[in-house]
């Protein structure tokens, strides 16, 4: 592994790891951080969500597939992508 396999498993292993947040998409478990307060600081609607993760490979998302997350139904909007961490915009539904 490189530095940056390194980096990106600390990443998933550790600051994840704390995070409880889980959906399935397309099959896979992805584990994150579902911020309900994400328009305070991001450019989001004060309605959406950001659903954070380290997964970046595996989503073969439309705009509003449903998701559920932590047991919890969303509408998916959209993916952005901040190098290793992806937010899923999603809103309740």
């Amino acid at each position: 592994m490189n530095f940056s396999d390194d980096l990106n498993a600390d990443l998933t292993n550790v600051f994840f790891a704390d995070f409880t947040d889980v959906s399935v998409i397309d099959g896979i478990e992805v584990i994150g951080f579902l911020d309900i307060n994400a328009y305070q600081w991001a450019d989001v609607d004060s309605s959406q969500h950001i659903f954070i993760t380290p997964q970046s490979v595996g989503f073969n998302l439309q705009r509003h597939d449903t998701l559920t997350i932590s047991g919890k139904l969303y509408k998916y909007v959209t993916k952005r992508q901040h190098g290793n961490v992806t937010h899923l915009i999603v809103v309740p539904g």
